[in-house]
């Protein structure tokens, strides 16, 4: 029994190098090959790859977090249910700065996916600064870095999600968030760290 903890445990080592879409699937292959349940001819025609032709997944360059590594302020989540696990799964530390390892807002929505951008931009900021705060400026580049930007509906969308922010939409300048956004805020970590 021993040995098999000891072989999940380096498998969970070898899974958390895979990009956050691929670590479950990757996990269900070294475990079925751990325990000899993968069928043979699913091997035979799966390719195969060197070290060096697979990707490097963007942690690799950087660091986890550590939770000395979050500010004061933003550890406050970490008692309302966000764990240091879900924070490393959506952002990794480079040098001095936190940088977003997530691709997938997990919405479909336009809308939603523009706020789910401002919300992470602040818990980014906050675990730096301690300040729950983004600039508009940033959303509007990060909006069309992941093609969620709509600019006839970006203001509107602020004003209509007015309850988690505390100030009013105003162009150009920085937001931060009320304690509803902040909320809304763990909401959106577990599901996207999920």
């Amino acid at each position: 029994m021993k040995k098999i903890e000891e072989k999940i445990k380096e498998i969970l080592e070898i899974v958390k190098l895979c990009p956050p879409n691929l670590q479950e699937k990757c996990f269900e292959i070294l475990l079925n090959k751990a325990l000899g349940t993968q069928k043979e001819d699913n091997l035979e025609h799966a390719p195969e790859h060197k070290s060096d032709d697979l990707p490097n997944p963007p942690a690799a360059t950087g660091d986890e977090i550590k939770l000395s590594d979050i500010h004061t302020k933003a550890r406050k989540l970490l008692d309302k249910g966000i764990t240091i696990e879900q924070v490393n799964n959506i952002f990794y530390k480079e040098g001095d700065e936190f940088k977003p390892l997530f691709d997938d807002l997990k919405s479909t929505k336009v809308s939603e996916s523009q706020i789910r951008l401002s919300l992470l931009e602040a818990f980014k900021n906050a675990i730096k600064t301690g300040n729950f705060s983004f600039s508009l400026d940033t959303i509007k580049e990060l909006c069309d870095l992941y093609k969620c930007y709509d600019t006839a509906n970006f203001s509107a969308n602020f004003k209509s999600n007015h309850k988690l922010f505390m100030e009013d939409y105003k162009r150009g300048s920085t937001m931060s968030l009320s304690p509803q956004g902040k909320d809304k805020l763990i909401e959106v970590v577990k599901e996207i760290a999920s």
